[in-house]
């Protein structure tokens, strides 16, 4: 429902779902039609071609989401009022420290005025890149009869397309006791908080996975807030495991970890993906092998963190930072039956757990 007086200004209330889309990368989810953190641009949105509106100052308040204000000053989309089609009547350009906040929905005011009730208008969204950005609508308002703070908070409380599909190999869209246990999970110590998960001292979440590391894999990980202690020492809790797996009588591993303070530097991720004892492959970021990327900058925002693995191949993704691919010097495919600990080592050593809040875990295909 609208906050009280709101409706009267609301000239038109248009759902994300309802716009076409360009993007090759885009999809439904909780927060609207969205699109991951990417180089590759096009339209998240546009039409849908609406008639009627009075010929007077309006206001097109655009409803998005991005994951992150504050990493740099890039171009991310750039917002537009289009009339019959061809012209561009009005446009914001946004960067990404000009969205107000992050981790929520922010209306985008874009005034334009319509040259008759007869014209043709449409509202896109142009993606350039970098930011995992959403788009959950557009409201057309008379400004006159009411301010962007009267406005619903959203306007899609729920998507179409919900987070798990039901063809993933594994997929938990909230963290939950009854969810975990559905999906063969075993806790191991943690605490829940309105759908996160966050492990104890010598705790975290076990599953039990079979994957064909000859396809390419995801495992996706949402977390809320940064991962504490990054400036302790490795056996002081500065080490942490995001993930990590072992094989079932086998050699194969797969490790996620925040690194610890002397480890590069401050806030440095690592993979290894391989056989124990082996040259695995690995994922650092730092400048020599993945653009510098750490978490200092890190504040209470959701990130989204993606290891994609195949064959003898693995990288990594977070929010808008993508690595490079690296390879191990093994062969690595076939299925494997693994053992996956969410939160910390397969061991569950102490001091070694990921103290941050996990919100959502997917393992699939691509």
């Amino acid at each position: 429902m609208s906050p009280q007086g709101a409706s009267e200004g609301m000239l038109d209330v248009l759902n994300a779902s309802g716009f076409a889309v360009i993007h090759p990368e885009a999809f439904l989810d909780h927060n609207g039609r969205a699109v991951r953190a990417t180089r590759q641009s096009g339209f998240l949105s546009f039409g849908q071609y609406k008639t009627g509106y009075p010929e007077q100052d309006l206001e097109a308040v655009f409803y998005l989401y991005i994951d992150n204000n504050t990493y740099d000053n890039t171009y991310i989309c750039i917002l537009d009022v289009v009339e019959a089609r061809t012209r561009v009547v009005a446009q914001r350009v946004m960067t990404r420290q000009s969205f107000p906040e992050a981790g929520k929905h922010v209306k985008l005011a874009v005034p334009f005025r319509p040259a008759s009730p007869q014209a043709e208008y449409e509202f896109r969204v142009f993606y350039i890149g970098y930011a995992y950005l959403a788009i959950d609508g557009v409201i057309v308002i008379d400004p006159a009869r009411v301010t962007l703070d009267q406005l619903p908070d959203r306007i899609a409380e729920e998507s179409p397309e919900r987070y798990c599909q039901g063809n993933e190999l594994l997929c938990l869209e909230r963290f939950a006791p009854d969810l975990i246990a559905q999906q063969h999970g075993v806790e191991h110590g943690g605490s829940y908080d309105q759908g996160t998960f966050t492990p104890a001292d010598k705790g975290g979440i076990e599953f039990p996975v079979s994957i064909d590391l000859s396809r390419h894999v995801l495992i996706e990980l949402e977390l809320e807030g940064n991962i504490a202690n990054a400036h302790l020492a490795e056996l002081e809790g500065g080490k942490v495991s995001l993930f990590d797996t072992k094989e079932q009588g086998g050699a194969y591993i797969l490790s996620f970890q925040r690194m610890y303070a002397g480890y590069r530097g401050t806030g440095i991720f690592r993979i290894m993906h391989g056989f124990e004892g082996n040259n695995v492959a690995r994922v650092i970021t730092t400048a020599q092998l993945s653009g510098a990327y750490s978490m200092q900058h890190w504040g209470n925002e959701p990130h989204t963190l993606r290891v994609e693995v195949e064959g003898a191949r693995c990288r990594l993704s977070i929010d808008q930072f993508v690595s490079k691919w690296d390879t191990s010097r093994q062969s690595i495919g076939g299925t494997r039956q693994l053992v996956l600990m969410l939160g910390n080592r397969v061991e569950r050593h102490s001091h070694q757990q990921a103290i941050t809040k996990f919100r959502r875990l997917k393992i699939t295909y691509l």
